[in-house]
């Protein structure tokens, strides 16, 4: 029998092509939902992009959903810019 963690990543994994062609794609992985820059004990899964945009400037297929056909839940989250030497830019 799968745990909840195993049952996520095999979600992910079903759902990864979808998730890749959205804009500013750089990431996903099974994780835990952040609200206010508060780390809750809600899993998700996490998408990380290289920049945060507004809905309005998406379009339908550019739009990463609040949620996997499955009901799982996105957390999409701003990726932070590192340059060759491993800094922040």
């Amino acid at each position: 029998m799968l745990d909840e963690r195993s049952q996520e990543d095999l979600s992910l994994e079903k759902h990864f092509m979808v998730l890749i062609r959205t804009k500013n794609f750089c990431m996903a992985n099974a994780g835990m939902r952040t609200r206010g820059g508060i780390l809750t004990n809600e899993p998700c899964v996490v998408v990380g992009v290289s920049e945060k945009v507004p809905l309005c400037e998406l379009t339908d297929e550019e739009r990463i959903p609040s949620a996997l056909p499955d009901g799982t839940p996105i957390d999409v989250v701003e990726m932070q810019k590192i340059d060759a030497q491993g800094e922040n830019i």
